[in-house]
């Protein structure tokens, strides 16, 4: 995602228009819909993405991401949802 955010979307088959920039902001949790210079034909979509918490193994996490919902103990899951 963060190498390649397009290709990424459009494999999970988001359909992106041609001349949109799509750009990952781990900095940021809003998504937002803008032009970095003014033009309509200069518009870039800015994804949030928070960046993996340090403290959590590649183990636990694909585990979670497989619906093992314990392999992360509570207080580390982030509260976004």
């Amino acid at each position: 995602m963060l190498a390649d955010p397009r290709g990424t979307l459009e494999i999970e088959g988001i359909q992106i228009p041609a001349g949109v920039r799509v750009q990952i902001d781990q900095l940021n949790h809003n998504w937002s819909v803008g032009s970095t210079s003014g033009l309509s034909n200069d518009v870039v979509w800015r994804i949030p993405l928070a960046p993996k918490p340090a403290d959590i193994s590649e183990e636990q996490l694909t585990a979670f991401t497989s619906g093992n919902l314990l392999a992360i103990p509570p207080d580390r899951i982030p509260n976004c949802c």
